[in-house]
């Protein structure tokens, strides 16, 4: 057993194994509190996430994704592209250009940032489009869209609806 001791390796395992168990006793007795004088507590794996509520909704249980789409959703926008055979084939975020049919259509999904209308999507989705349409939410309306800017490199476009 004095031999296994003195090995450096068991013995950093060995001592790094009782700070930690110290460290964490520590931690659940309550005896490290933060600057304010308050313990964090982290909840357990798998447990409910806690929803935030606006001023005067109802108290009881929620579902923490409804709320979040009932929130945003009308900001996710469905976007679809008309591809034009002029040009060279919109170049692939992988860095090599994709083969592309001489007309066709492409689709993809961006969000709403601001309510000038601009509309951030993949640069892939919109690049080299004789025209893009937006839709967003759950609406039927599909508006058209303008490229303002495009960067292929970070496969980022920024397009620009009237809704």
């Amino acid at each position: 057993m004095k031999r296994v001791l003195q090995s450096s390796l068991l013995s950093a395992i060995l001592g790094g194994a009782i700070v930690g168990a110290v460290f964490t006793l520590a931690i659940a007795a309550g005896w490290i509190e933060g600057e304010d004088g308050a313990t964090t507590t982290l909840a357990p794996p798998g447990a409910a996430p806690i929803a935030v509520r606006d001023e005067g909704e109802e108290e009881g249980p929620a579902n923490v994704v409804n709320e979040i789409y009932r929130r945003a959703g009308d900001g996710v926008a469905s976007i679809k592209s008309e591809l034009s055979a002029e040009g060279p084939p919109p170049a692939s975020p992988f860095g090599t250009p994709e083969p592309q049919p001489e007309e066709g259509a492409a689709t993809g999904s961006g969000f709403l940032i601001d309510r000038d209308g601009h509309v951030i999507t993949n640069s892939h989705v919109v690049e080299g489009a004789k025209r893009v349409e937006v839709t967003l939410g759950s609406s039927e309306e599909a508006y058209e869209a303008e490229i303002v800017g495009s960067d292929p490199a970070t496969d980022v476009a920024l397009l620009e609806i009237d809704a």
